[in-house]
């Protein structure tokens, strides 16, 4: 699946904070993948006030898109969750075409098989 028709000329989705990652692949704003396996991602994107898009990438290939539109809710989500065959040293990352309010916003990203 992919979204080609939409711009993502924005810059990486920065992380402040880093809860869990048990293998040291990921950094404040993307994951590289250690071994050749199948992974799933789930993401999330609060817009306040606001319409915002992000897109999942792997090596700068839309994935997954969510949509959020916060300016008649004053805030609102959107989430998405993508299963994805990654091989060593892929590039997943999460890019946005606006400001994403921060308490709401994460990504996480879990091995399911080789």
């Amino acid at each position: 699946m992919g979204y080609p028709s939409y711009s993502t000329s924005s810059n990486p989705l920065r992380y402040n904070e880093e809860v869990l990652d048990t293998s040291t692949s990921f950094n404040n704003t993307h994951f590289l993948a250690p071994k050749n396996r199948v992974y799933v991602f789930f993401w999330n994107m609060e817009a306040n006030n606001r319409r915002l898009e992000s897109f999942l990438q792997v090596n700068d290939q839309t994935v997954g898109r969510t949509i959020g539109d916060g300016r008649t809710a004053y805030y609102d989500s959107g989430s998405n969750l993508v299963i994805v065959r990654l091989y060593k040293n892929d590039n997943v990352k999460v890019m946005h075409d606006g400001l994403a309010d921060g308490y709401e916003t994460m990504i996480s990203g879990y091995f399911l098989f080789q």
